[in-house]
């Protein structure tokens, strides 16, 4: 649940309570498991959503190249880059998961509700 809160008119706050951190965490368990094809719907989903990403990656590579041909001396080629979009959002989701599945775990151990304030 998200509240604007009054005191700032920057800051956003996420509030969970313990119930709802443990939920929270059951969503996180069902990605990681649909990513890994064990939840056959949702990893029909993620895969797609996956393709797509690498499918306008390649497009993107292709145009890249072609600009390359055309405009030598615009800039450097993309596989000039550390790693691909497709790798840096795989990398996100999986460490946004990991954030997921830590913050529920304190939240269970320590009783408290989930409370992160930006």
């Amino acid at each position: 649940m998200k509240t604007s809160n009054p005191n700032c008119y920057r800051d956003e706050l996420l509030l969970l309570d313990i119930e709802r951190a443990g939920l929270w965490a059951l969503e996180a368990e069902e990605l990681r498991r649909a990513e890994n094809g064990e939840v056959p719907e949702l990893f029909l989903n993620v895969r797609c959503l996956m393709d797509q990403l690498e499918e306008d990656e390649k497009e993107c590579r292709q145009a890249q190249s072609e600009i390359q041909k055309r405009f030598p001396r615009l800039g450097r080629p993309i596989d000039d880059y550390a790693s691909s979009p497709s790798e840096q959002a795989l990398k996100t989701f999986h460490g946004a998961l990991n954030d997921v599945l830590r913050l529920a775990e304190a939240s269970a151990s320590s009783g408290n509700p989930i409370r992160m304030e930006w």
